[in-house]
């Protein structure tokens, strides 16, 4: 199905063609085209017999498709190939998996599902294909499948010559690359080139003799397609079954992969991709809360409980719908010095020294003033030493600190001046409100929701947010535990904000890089991933980009997704629930849309088009 607009008259063709018109013109004067000429009966028949025949031959005439003449150059990374009727420049492509992809095989109907997805999106793209190799499913379901590894494209030669048919089946391949990394991940094109090229052109032409006379003039029959052998196969990296196909395995639906402006397959993963932390970025109004919500009612409906950091009051109703908590101010309230979830007391108190300092920015003779009046209230308190609450005693204590300079008269008053405030008003129902404590064992298997979006002290927020990570923390370690927990960080640059690599990482970096080996799974939230920490960034192993406008994050976006200035012109153009998604295993980030009120919203690029499988696509892993 050569792509070229001048096509080359077979003769066969015009001379069918001529007497086809002439029998149309004879028979339609009523055999009076030369009226000198008598017409019996067995000449009429015959001219009305004639174009009968004619659309005969021309729809069923099979014009010659043998090769007269090959030219190749090692060089190159195709070749000329001329027929009796056009001429045409010839590609393969090898199909690999990705480094380091898990070499693991395909159901027969996974096979099929997904093909078709590969088909329908090459259709859509406009590619003219002449010849794919296709996956062969095994017979037997705990065999894995087998791949063929060579994909072949031609371009005809037009009026531009070859250098414009190599030129757009060069645009052919970016095309199906793009294809085949979204419907089949972990695999990979490389286009075969000199002597790779001419190894595999044996392959699609019957003749084994055919790398003998490639220079030559000759006559071979093109492109017959051939099955797989030994050679060329290996195996697809893009999926696991089920060691039983009734295992009910726990995947996640994300609505459906984009591809060319249509819904081309729905998107699912499984939930081990999203317990190694998750990041979701975009503007405002891009779909990230959205995002975050659907994922959430996936998980509690896997039975994974989870709580959010909710700075703008968004997921109260999400909450109510799931029968879970939400938790606001006036409502509840944390001992943020309480070690009672603590492995050790020192453990403790570093982390309460980190977090204040943190959000505060202590000076060092302020954190270890801050150090040693905390170590003497939990000490006392250990001792048994009334103590109605830890930061109103923390604060009693630091006031009757003895003071042995001026100096340190400074660093206890600059103390004062930033936790007095916690003690009094909103701050002091949230941290001193004993009646309303609310303890990480009574809500760990709850979904909860504290709305932090009331409270009017940014600062104040931070703390709270940083202490419920805290707390969640030493709670994890304390209390081993094999099913997992998800936590929602909303706003997560205020909690992880950027640093200069130079810089020491914060006590939050610490709790996030801690908290997998203890089955916490992190989802940060954020409009821009320049705003959050480098390595926090780096070590989210799922990311999700909705539409971003601000220039200076393409930059930030190419190296932690892989986007390329393409995809990133296409992210910026995305309306909200549309966006690019990479996790481990991807060669390519995934372009998807999820569900916006339970309606898939329309493509910025056109409507969405395409039927989808009638059967749910088996996940990616």
């Amino acid at each position: 199905m050569a792509g070229g607009k001048n096509r080359k008259w077979d003769p066969t063709y015009v001379i069918v063609a001529i007497v086809l018109l002439i029998s149309v013109l004879k028979n339609a004067s009523s055999l009076q085209f030369f009226p000198s000429l008598s017409s019996p009966g067995v000449l009429q028949t015959a001219f009305l017999l004639i174009p009968l025949l004619s659309v005969f031959l021309l729809l069923f005439y099979k014009r010659s498709s043998l090769v007269q003449h090959l030219s190749f150059r090692e060089s190159d990374d195709y070749f000329v190939a001329k027929t009796g009727s056009s001429e045409l420049v010839i590609g393969a492509a090898s199909i690999l998996p990705e480094e380091g992809s898990d070499r693991v095989g395909a159901g027969e109907e996974d096979f099929y599902l997904r093909t078709r997805s590969l088909v329908n999106g090459l259709l859509k793209a406009g590619v003219s294909i002449t010849f794919v190799t296709h996956m062969l499913p095994s017979g037997n379901p705990d065999e894995d499948a087998l791949l063929a590894q060579l994909l072949v494209v031609s371009r005809e030669i037009g009026r531009g010559g070859v250098e414009e048919a190599v030129k757009t089946l060069g645009t052919d391949f970016e095309k199906i690359r793009s294809v085949y990394n979204t419907v089949f991940p972990g695999l990979k094109l490389v286009r075969l080139r000199g002597k790779d090229l001419l190894k595999y052109l044996r392959r699609i032409l019957v003749d084994d003799s055919v790398t003998q006379r490639v220079k030559a003039d000759g006559s071979v029959k093109l492109l017959t397609p051939h099955m797989p052998d030994d050679e060329l196969c290996f195996l697809s990296s893009s999926y696991r079954p089920s060691a039983d196909p009734g295992e009910n395995r726990e995947t996640i639906s994300l609505g459906s992969i984009v591809f060319n402006g249509s819904k081309i397959i729905p998107f699912r993963l499984e939930a081990d991709k999203f317990k190694k932390h998750m990041a979701v970025y975009g503007s405002t109004g891009s779909g990230k809360t959205t995002t975050v919500k659907h994922v959430l009612r996936e998980l509690a409906r896997l039975k994974y409980p989870f709580m959010v950091l909710d700075w703008h009051n968004e997921y109260r109703r999400l909450a109510e719908e799931l029968n879970g908590i939400v938790l606001s101010p006036g409502s509840f309230s944390i001992d943020i010095l309480n070690p009672i979830e603590a492995n050790s007391l020192s453990e403790h108190v570093a982390i309460v020294t980190d977090i204040f300092d943190q959000i505060y920015g202590f000076t060092p003779s302020q954190s270890y003033m801050f150090r040693e009046v905390l170590l003497q209230t939990l000490t006392e308190k250990e001792l048994g030493i009334p103590v109605s609450n830890l930061l109103r005693g923390l604060v009693e204590a630091l006031e009757r600190w003895s003071i042995k300079s001026f100096y340190e008269n400074e660093t206890k008053f600059a103390l004062l001046r930033r936790l007095r405030p916690l003690v009094t008003g909103q701050s002091g129902e949230i941290f001193c409100n004993t009646s309303k404590l609310v303890k990480i064992e009574d809500i760990i298997d709850r979904n909860v929701v504290f709305e932090l979006g009331d409270i009017v002290e940014v600062d104040v927020r931070k703390l709270v947010s940083l202490f419920i990570l805290a707390l969640l923390y030493e709670f994890r370690v304390k209390n081993a535990s094999t099913r997992g927990h998800f936590t929602v960080v909303e706003e997560a640059h205020n909690i992880l904000p950027y640093r200069r690599r130079d810089s020491p990482p914060g006590i939050a970096e610490k709790l996030f890089l801690e908290m997998r080996k203890f089955n916490e799974s992190l989802i940060l939230v954020s409009q821009f991933p320049s705003q959050i920490s480098p390595e926090i960034v780096k070590s989210t192993s799922l990311k999700i980009s909705h539409r971003i406008c601000e220039g200076e994050e393409s930059r930030v976006l190419t190296d932690i997704m892989g986007l390329s200035p393409w995809d990133y012109e296409l992210l910026k153009k995305q309306t909200p629930g549309y966006g690019f998604l990479t996790a481990e295993g991807f060669s390519k980030p995934v372009l998807f849309t999820i569900r916006l009120n339970e309606k898939e919203s329309s493509f910025s690029q056109g409507s969405l088009e395409g039927s989808q499988p009638s059967q749910p696509h088996p996940p990616y892993t």
